[in-house]
Parts: C-alpha cells; sequence; structure tokens
C-alpha cells in the first residue's frame, strides 16, 4: 500500500491541477504540500523537478512566463490523466501568465489561478 499521496495521484475521481512554476523548497514546499493533499498535481516549471517530485503526478519543463508555450505544455498533459481542474499559481513572476492559461483553457480553471491562504491569514 503506498502513501496517502501516491494513492491519491493514481484517483482519476480527484481533481488534476497545473502548477505553474513552484520556486524555492524552503519558501513554498508548505503550499505544494497542502495542494497535493487536495489534489493531483502537473507541474509546468522552468526547472526539472527536485523537491517536488513526492507531491506531482508529473511535470514538464517550460518558460512560465512565455503565455503561448505555457499554454502547450498544460494541454500536452496526457489525457489519460483526465482534464484540467484549475490552475493554481504562487509565483508572483509567474502569476500573469497562468491567468493567461487558466483564462485560455475556460472558466473552470480560473476559481485556481490565486495563492492558497494559510491559517492565519498568510499566503
Amino acid at each position: 500500500m503506498g502513501n496517502d499521496h501516491t494513492e491519491r495521484a493514481e484517483a482519476p475521481d480527484v481533481p488534476l491541477l497545473a502548477v505553474v512554476a513552484s520556486g524555492d523548497r524552503r519558501y513554498r514546499e508548505y503550499i505544494m504540500r497542502s495542494a497535493a493533499s487536495r489534489y493531483r498535481l502537473w507541474l509546468l516549471d522552468a526547472h526539472e523537478p527536485s523537491w517536488q517530485v513526492p507531491y506531482l503526478l508529473g511535470s514538464a519543463l517550460v518558460d512560465t512566463r512565455d503565455a503561448p508555450a505555457l499554454l502547450a505544455a498544460a494541454r500536452a498533459i496526457p489525457s489519460r490523466h483526465g482534464p484540467l481542474a484549475g490552475v493554481l499559481c504562487y509565483d508572483e513572476w509567474s502569476i500573469h501568465t497562468a491567468a493567461t492559461l487558466a483564462e485560455a483553457l475556460g472558466p473552470r480553471q480560473r476559481r485556481h489561478t490565486t495563492a492558497p491562504v494559510a491559517p492565519g491569514g498568510h499566503p
């Protein structure tokens, strides 16, 4: 039996999010951990995943500030994983292209284009 995240990653009924950029582990891992507890995650980032791997279903290398490339990478997520339920971005440098991606993917994705807020009101 795998850990909770492994089982969730393999469950097609759990929503799939495209995560745009992931940032520095020291400041961002709590967000990735929280998101992975509720969603299957597919990382779209300019860097190979390292610390993020345990939280991911998959990933793709892409310039996260290039909206057309980001859209192409999101559309290339294998269909066997089901449709994207949303876009998550907490990286200040990529938020504009992430919003453009969510807009291009349709209204269902827009609801996940903000940084999550931790207990106490801090992102």
